[in-house]
C-alpha cells in the first residue's frame, strides 16, 4: 500500500510517513526475498542515517542559537524470510541521546507483519513522519505535543487481500519512552487504518488510549486525508482528546499544509519546493495530575501559519535539503510569550539516507 501512496502521483514526492509498519506490511522486507546471497551478506545490517543541523532566530526577542536537532543512526537487516530487526538512536536529540527504536520483526505470512520491542504506537499521520520526510523543520502542533508517543509493546499490521487498506495497531506499556523497569496496571492501545482511492487520496483514521504515569486515561481520535497530484500535496488532519470524568476540557488539534515541488537544475541541488501550514490547538494538558490531584494546562492554546521554501538534492533515499522557514505564531491576548515559543525565522540542512 505504502509503495502505491508513493508511485500513484508524481515521481517528485517521496513516502510520507516512514514510522509505520504498514511500509513493511505491504512491501515485504526486500532482503528476504534476495536469492543466492551468501550467509555473510544476509546477516550484515543496513545503515542510515539522519542528520539536521539548524539556526534559530526568535524576532520577537532578537536572540538565536545553533542547534543538532537530529543526529539519528538506524541499523536494520533480516535473519531469514520470517524474522527482521531494526534499531534507531537519536545521538543528538536537542543536545540529548534517546534509544527511539529496537524491536524483534516477525512475517508469519504475507499479510501480516508484527513487531515486539520499542517502536512508535500507530497514530496519526504528521506525528508519524520520520525527519527526512518532515515538510517544515517543526513539527505541527499535532506531531509534537498531541501524537507522538514511542514505548515498548506489541504492534502489528495486516494488509486484507481484496482491499487497498493496511490496519495495524498494537498495546504498549504506558510509561515514558526508555523507563522500561517500572510495573504497570495501565497499557496504551491504538489502531489505525489507512487507504488508498485512485492512487492519490490517502485516508487515515486513529485512534489511542492512553494513560501517562501519574496521570488519568485519555482518548484520542485522529482523521486525516492526504491528497497528491501533479506536483502538488494537499493534507489536513483533526485531532480530538478527551479525558476521563471531565478532568480536563476537550483539547482540538488541527493541521492544513501543503506543498508545491517541481525538478529544477540548480547546482547540486535537482528540486525546490514550496510549503504553508497553518496549525493550531485548544488548552491541552499532558494528563499527568499535579500536586492539587488535578489536570492543569501544560500547553496553552496557539494558532500558526508557517511558509517555508526547500532546495534538495535526491538522488535515491539520498536526500540533502536545504530548508528556510518563517513561523508567526498568534496567542490568546495578553499572554507574556516565553523565548523561543513565538515568532521564529528557522534555517537548516537536512542530510537523510
Amino acid at each position: 500500500m505504502a509503495a502505491a501512496l508513493v508511485t500513484g502521483g508524481h515521481n517528485v514526492f517521496a513516502a510520507e510517513v516512514s514510522d509505520s509498519c504498514a511500509n513493511i506490511c505491504a512491501t515485504g522486507n526486500a532482503n528476504s526475498t534476495v536469492k543466492g546471497v551468501d550467509d555473510i551478506r544476509r546477516y550484515l545490517p543496513k545503515i542510515g542515517a539522519a542528520l539536521r543541523p539548524r539556526y534559530e532566530l526568535d524576532t520577537e526577542h532578537g536572540s538565536s542559537r545553533f542547534q543538532i536537532r537530529n543526529a539519528r543512526v538506524r541499523l536494520s537487516g533480516t535473519i531469514n524470510s520470517v524474522v527482521d530487526y531494526f534499531m534507531q538512536t537519536d545521538f543528538c536529540d536537542e543536545g540529548k541521546i534517546r534509544m527511539l527504536d529496537a524491536y524483534v520483526g516477525f512475517r508469519p505470512d504475507s499479510r501480516w507483519y508484527l513487531q515486539v520491542g520499542q517502536t512508535r504506537v500507530p497514530f496519526s499521520v504528521d506525528a508519524a513522519r520520520s525527519p527526512g520526510n518532515y515538510l517544515f523543520a517543526n513539527r505541527s502542533f499535532i506531531g509534537r505535543y498531541i501524537g507522538n508517543q514511542r514505548s515498548v509493546g506489541l504492534r502489528g499490521c495486516y494488509t486484507p487481500a481484496s482491499l487497498p487498506i493496511a490496519i495495524e495497531g498494537g498495546v504498549f506499556n504506558s510509561a515514558a519512552m526508555g523507563e522500561h523497569a517500572v510495573w504497570l496496571k495501565h497499557f496504551t492501545y491504538s489502531i489505525e487504518a489507512r487507504g488508498t482511492i485512485a492512487g492519490m487520496l490517502s485516508p487515515v483514521v486513529s485512534f489511542k488510549s492512553d494513560v501517562p504515569s501519574g496521570g488519568v486515561r485519555s482518548n484520542l481520535l485522529s482523521a486525516a486525508v492526504t491528497l497528491r497530484s501533479g506536483h502538488w500535496l494537499a493534507e489536513g488532519e483533526y485531532v480530538l482528546q478527551t479525558y476521563s470524568h471531565g478532568r480536563f476540557k476537550r483539547c482540538h488539534g488541527y493541521n492544513l499544509q501543503g506543498q508545491y515541488m517541481t525538478p529544477v537544475k540548480l547546482g547540486m541541488f535537482n528540486r525546490w519546493s514550496a510549503e504553508l501550514r497553518y496549525d493550531g490547538m485548544s488548552d491541552h494538558s499532558n494528563a499527568v495530575l499535579n500536586s492539587d490531584n488535578l489536570l492543569e494546562c501544560t500547553n496553552i492554546r496557539r494558532q500558526r501559519i508557517t511558509a517555508g521554501t526547500t532546495l534538495s538534492y535526491v538522488r535515491g533515499s539520498t536526500h540533502v535539503d536545504v530548508r528556510a522557514n518563517y513561523e508567526q505564531y498568534f496567542y490568546p491576548s495578553g499572554y507574556s510569550v516565553p523565548e523561543g515559543a513565538g515568532n521564529k525565522l528557522v534555517t537548516e540542512i537536512v542530510l537523510y539516507f
